[in-house]
């Protein structure tokens, strides 16, 4: 970490990365430990497919990989990177949530709007010190993801 990230305090952001498959170059956006204000590395990958976890530790050696989204959750990862087929979006994500976990979803979770409802009135309450963002484009309750 650079000298001037230390001296304002910013810490490397801890990234997770769940899926590494057809959008699996995107875990570049989030891998940046040479960042001068705002570092990120990618330190775990979850993968069911075993190409995909092979794929994984080519592109990425010193990250631990596994197959198991909750030691994926459980290991202190700031955030995760959901890149998983569209259908399994919103299952990840909301489990990510519920652990106090941010996520970031490249894509809406579902569709029609009454089915993203729950991602935009949580039931759960955040873990003390993390944060959480989500965005809805498909969601009428857009207004209100952000409370």
């Amino acid at each position: 970490m650079s000298q001037q990230a230390t001296s304002i305090g910013t810490r490397e952001l801890s990234i997770g990365v769940v899926g590494f498959g057809m959008r699996a170059g995107l875990w570049r956006y989030a891998h940046r430990p040479d960042h001068p204000t705002l570092p990120s590395r990618v330190t775990m990958i979850c993968d069911l497919s075993e190409r995909g976890r092979a794929d994984a530790s080519k592109a990425l050696p010193d990250a631990v990989i596994t197959d198991d989204l909750d030691q994926l959750l459980a290991s202190g990862v700031d955030a995760v990177l959901v890149t998983t087929p569209d259908d399994q979006h919103f299952p990840v994500a909301m489990k990510a949530l519920r652990a106090g976990v941010a996520v970031f979803c490249e894509k809406p979770w579902r569709s029609p709007s009454r089915t993203a409802t729950p991602c935009c009135r949580p039931r759960w309450r955040p873990a003390p010190g993390s944060m959480s963002a989500t965005t809805c484009g498909t969601c009428r309750w857009s207004a209100r993801c952000a409370s």
